[in-house]
């Protein structure tokens, strides 16, 4: 079910309108080497459906997913990843870590792998006034509203296909949960960046990668992505659809 799943995200990544969103996407990611360097090691964690290759070097990425996929270098979860300790610079995660019930395990297992000062990088939804209700009538995967998280008590059941798309802000911005966040950070990881937050109308106008359409298309989808290039942190963080946060590992 989840193989077919990705399959059918992986042909609607051809669409135009998908392609232009996530590369103007992926231009905002605060990746530190951009250029062709097979000394700088990043993994992309839940690669099965994405095309993050396009966006940086081939020679640059470890592909892993639950799932063996065309292209995918290592088959395995994100709580037990066969990859050597510290050996790895940079982990990128897309829409991702909305499925993970016990994010605790995920942020040790990047620990144990990242070099110091390496970076994680998480690019999910975010739930906001605007994203809230589009997301709950028309996205396949439910959104919540917050709730109080322990650690040690699972958020999502082992399916790895569970969902919460309303985990991330939850986690990362809602202050009843800020003693959960401190203890599965704790001497691990920090915020280095601000949040950054972004899209309002892009993602939903390209109709997602579970349809077949966009709702806006062409020249007109990309002024779009132009116009929203330019909307404040403070509207995105409001209004918007995405955030993208960057944690940088501690020093030992």
């Amino acid at each position: 079910m989840l193989e077919k799943w990705l399959e059918e995200q992986s042909l609607n990544y051809n669409r135009f309108e998908i392609k232009l969103y996530f590369s103007n996407l992926f231009r905002k990611l605060p990746v530190k080497q951009k250029t062709k360097n097979k000394n700088h090691k990043i993994l992309e964690l839940g690669a099965g459906s994405g095309q993050l290759t396009e966006f940086l070097t081939e020679e640059s990425i470890i592909k892993l997913d639950i799932v063996k996929m065309p292209g995918i270098d290592v088959q395995a979860d994100v709580y037990n990843i066969p990859i050597k300790n510290l050996s790895i610079d940079e982990i990128i995660l897309v829409d991702v870590f909305h499925h993970l019930g016990k994010p605790w395990i995920f942020f040790e297992e990047c620990y144990r792998i990242l070099k110091e000062n390496g970076s994680l990088i998480l690019v999910e939804p975010h739930r906001s006034i605007f994203s809230y209700p589009v997301f709950k009538l028309f996205h396949h995967e439910p959104m919540l509203l917050s709730r109080r998280y322990t650690p040690g008590i699972p958020i999502l059941n082992d399916d790895p296909s569970s969902a919460d798309n309303g985990i991330p802000t939850s986690v990362f911005m809602n202050k009843k949960n800020k003693e959960f966040l401190v203890t599965i950070l704790k001497n691990k990881f920090e915020i280095v960046d601000n949040i950054k937050f972004s899209d309002f109308l892009s993602f939903f106008a390209t109709g997602g990668l579970n349809r077949n359409k966009s709702i806006i298309k062409g020249n007109l989808f990309r002024l779009l992505l132009e116009a929203e290039n330019h909307l404040p942190q403070f509207f995105l963080k409001i209004f918007g659809s995405r955030m993208i946060i960057a944690l940088t590992k501690y020093n030992d």
